[in-house]
């Protein structure tokens, strides 16, 4: 009878022993609180020893680590693939607002200069709803017939690419036309 109190005051040393190791050696993270769930596991199958015959206790924590393994492993690969996810959704949204952006100051800068206008710069932002927040153009030299000055191209960018007044800034030599 003393044998078998201290080969169990053994095992729960052991996994004492075990346990600290790998508090110290796991790093921060989500995985740690699913270790922490398989060691209290453990723990209890280790406490509860002394009661359960030594075939059932073998079969009993075969089944548990087994599925506590593939439980922990689906649980991993699901936060791992949402996380994945998210940040390639961010990207995906980052690249669009960005093909937009430059898609729209290629559009304005062609249709300007093919109406004689020169240009020196188109900058533009947008909002979280893919409207224009700000639009400033710097132009060199206006045409000589059809967009003569500032008000002309903003009667032009307000009414072709439905771009409010208040967000446009063109600037020229002459001064800032806009906000």
């Amino acid at each position: 009878m003393m044998e078998w109190v201290k080969e169990w005051a053994n095992s729960l040393l052991c996994l004492g022993i075990f346990t600290a190791i790998v508090e110290m050696v796991l790093p921060k993270g989500n995985i740690k609180k699913y270790i922490y769930v398989i060691i209290g596991i453990v723990t209890i199958l280790v406490i509860i020893s002394p009661f359960i015959s030594k075939t059932d206790y073998e079969n009993l924590a075969i089944d548990a680590v087994e599925t506590i393994s593939k439980n922990a492993l689906e649980i991993k690969e699901d936060t791992y693939s949402k996380e994945v996810t998210e940040e390639f959704s961010k990207y995906q949204e980052s690249m669009v607002r960005e093909e937009y952006v430059n898609n729209l100051k290629k559009s304005i800068w062609n249709d300007l200069t093919s109406k004689g206008v020169i240009l020196d710069k188109v900058e533009i932002s947008i909002n979280d709803d893919y409207n224009v927040g700000k639009l400033e153009i710097v132009v060199k030299e206006y045409s000589k017939y059809e967009y003569t000055s500032s008000q002309d191209i903003m009667k032009y960018i307000e009414n072709y690419y439905d771009i409010a007044k208040e967000n446009v800034v063109i600037n020229d030599e002459v001064g800032i036309y806009g906000k």
